[in-house]
């Protein structure tokens, strides 16, 4: 594997939320911030000294990682935030191909569901040929909550996003759900199982199983992020795939794919092309690379598991704790 040295330190910062609250749904998350800059000193033969802090409550937290002058990640507020409020989430209950909706900001058209607004959606039950479709205003986060659904497309993404600033996947404690695809799909407009043009964030504490029979089996076409969770990934092309980047920062994520396991394209713009990942348990069977982006894998802690009928890491740029934390699983 290739060792190159970080030319900058490392930057930690945490931004605190000023309510003592969790924030309950997505359109709370604007509050007042107060700035802590942590430096986990500099990166010197792969090595990094993580400063630590204390008494901030790291829920309610922004952090942000920087890895070079033009690299950064942060996990917003938005991103972490799992909790949802029912009084004011919109409920999309599914039987078969019937869907009954309790709120606003969605309409439904035969066995696709459209949602058009800002705001949190609480879903739950099993849509046997359908597809949830978000397409609001670029301006809008919206969150999906998936309480045990089984969600099938035969023609193309079960989620598909197309507009948005931001779309977040919740998937809460004791849950398990699965998202299947079919192999052909009507168009090439998405690649993905779960597809999204937007930003798209993973989080909560339940089970999301995924399966890209037609392409990958989660696709975004800006930065795909995973903040907690277990995810079972299967695809016949990449399992995760982000075009500007893939930020990890914890969770437990099994990956069997027939092309790269996690892959990132974007090698234009000088802030996108890494993968980051911060604290993760990790397995990785594929037929091509485990890891594979343009300009950075950095990997700060965690546990993965790679095997690979390529490479374990493919990566033109610079690598960090790639071989402290990967272990070539034969």
């Amino acid at each position: 594997m290739k060792k190159s040295v970080l030319p900058a330190a490392l930057l930690l910062t945490i931004t605190c939320c000023a309510c003592q609250s969790a924030p309950s749904t997505v359109s709370d998350l604007n509050a007042a911030t107060e700035t802590i800059s942590l430096s986990l000193g500099s990166v010197t033969d792969q090595t990094i000294s993580e400063s630590t802090a204390t008494n901030l409550p790291v829920e309610y937290t922004e952090q942000t990682y920087t890895l070079s002058g033009n690299l950064c990640e942060t996990f917003t507020v938005a991103d972490q935030t799992s909790s949802y409020d029912l009084d004011t989430t919109t409920i999309i209950s599914i039987s078969g191909n019937n869907v009954d909706v309790t709120g606003s900001g969605v309409s439904v058209t035969g066995s696709q569901i459209v949602i058009s607004k800002e705001g949190s959606y609480f879903i739950n039950g099993t849509l046997e040929d359908g597809q949830i479709y978000v397409h609001a205003d670029v301006q809008a986060k919206v969150q999906l909550i998936l309480n045990n659904v089984s969600l099938h497309c035969s023609t193309s993404s079960p989620i598909f996003v197309d507009t948005a600033d931001k779309v977040i996947l919740t998937i809460p404690a004791d849950t398990v759900n699965t998202l299947t695809d079919g192999a052909a799909y009507l168009d090439d407009a998405a690649n993905g199982c779960i597809f999204s043009r937007s930003d798209l964030t993973i989080n909560g504490e339940g089970t999301l199983n995924v399966t890209g029979n037609y392409n990958n089996a989660i696709s975004c076409k800006d930065d795909l992020k995973i903040v907690s969770g277990i995810l079972n990934l299967t695809a016949v092309n990449n399992a995760l795939k982000g075009n500007d980047s893939v930020s990890i920062q914890n969770g437990t994520i099994t990956i069997e794919s027939k092309e790269d396991g996690i892959k990132v394209d974007n090698d234009l713009d000088a802030d996108k092309g890494f993968i980051l990942i911060v604290d993760a348990s990790i397995s990785i069977t594929a037929d091509d690379d485990c890891l594979q982006s343009p300009r950075a894998v950095v990997i700060l802690g965690g546990n993965i598991l790679a095997r690979s009928f390529d490479k374990i890491v493919n990566c033109d740029g610079f690598e960090i704790g790639t071989d402290e934390y990967i272990t070539n699983w034969i």
